[in-house]
């Protein structure tokens, strides 16, 4: 008999909400999973596809009773991140904000992109109050979901730059992440 992860993932919602968005949402395979654990064979680069904001954003409402506000907040986000990205061909940003492990470099991350925009007389990425909305208890008190945050922007992002085709254009932005996560794979087993 086979084990079904799926259903066993959705008990532990909402609180493993994150690790449930990373796994079946951004296809990120589970860097321990037994050998019979179809999640181990989850890879973005290869499913990149079936990344979807509307499926995330209708989870996000009635599974984890996110504010809606917060919720159009993060879209917003991944929109101008995604076109920002688009536009400037920047694809440090992209694989940045994929491979943000820790707040700061998250936030330093949009600081030097909404710098850049600034520069070139275009609007920041966000605003103060967005970027608390959507990464901050208060003032330089991160949420203790970032991560998730982070990740859903991530979602709206890949869906976006997928729909513009950049990924055709910059299949080097994929395959950098995929030899990277095929490399921690080999570590951790």
């Amino acid at each position: 008999m086979n084990r079904n992860y799926l259903y066993d993932d959705l008990f532990d919602l909402p609180a493993n909400a994150a690790r449930f968005v990373r796994t079946y949402f951004l296809r990120q395979a589970h860097r321990f999973a037994r050998e019979s654990d179809p999640r181990r064979d989850y890879h973005l680069t290869r499913q990149f596809d079936l990344v979807s904001w509307d499926i995330t954003r209708l989870f996000l409402k009635e599974v984890i009773g996110m504010e809606k506000s917060r919720i159009e907040a993060i879209r917003s986000l991944g929109d101008r991140v995604a076109q920002h990205i688009a536009l400037d061909n920047d694809r440090r940003l992209f694989q940045g904000l994929y491979r943000a492990n820790r707040y700061v470099i998250l936030r330093n991350l949009l600081i030097k992109a909404s710098n850049v925009r600034l520069k070139k007389g275009q609007p920041p990425l966000l605003g103060l109050d967005e970027f608390l909305l959507v990464f901050e208890e208060g003032e330089e008190l991160a949420r203790t979901d970032w991560t998730l945050a982070r990740d859903l922007v991530l979602i709206r992002v890949i869906e976006e730059l997928h729909r513009q085709g950049w990924f055709g254009k910059q299949p080097d932005a994929l395959q950098e992440l995929e030899t990277e996560d095929e490399a921690a794979n080999l570590a951790a087993s």
